[in-house]
């Protein structure tokens, strides 16, 4: 999930000459990042009022159903259970 002024800064980097921004190739979410990184833009932790996390890597599935993988346990803030959803990735 990007902000307003993360999409502004991420579209300007690639409009500089010297940009270190890739355009092609890579894995987009870490060139995404790295690019915004350039730009002096770092990611949020995005939580509701009860401080549950807003956004899931996983499929829907795998977050209600389960099992959820073990990488994103071991990544994860807090324990990854939650019933509230902003954004899932597909």
């Amino acid at each position: 999930m990007l902000s307003q002024e993360a999409l502004k800064r991420f579209n300007q980097a690639h409009q500089k000459p010297n940009t270190t921004c890739r355009k092609y190739g890579g894995h987009e979410d870490i060139e995404i990042r790295a690019c915004l990184r350039s730009e002096g833009v770092y990611m949020g932790n995005a939580r509701d009022k009860e401080n549950r996390e807003l956004f899931h890597p996983l499929n829907f599935y795998d977050h209600f159903v389960g099992p959820i993988p073990k990488w994103y346990r071991d990544r994860a803030a807090l324990e990854p259970v939650t019933v509230s959803i902003l954004f899932f990735a597909f």
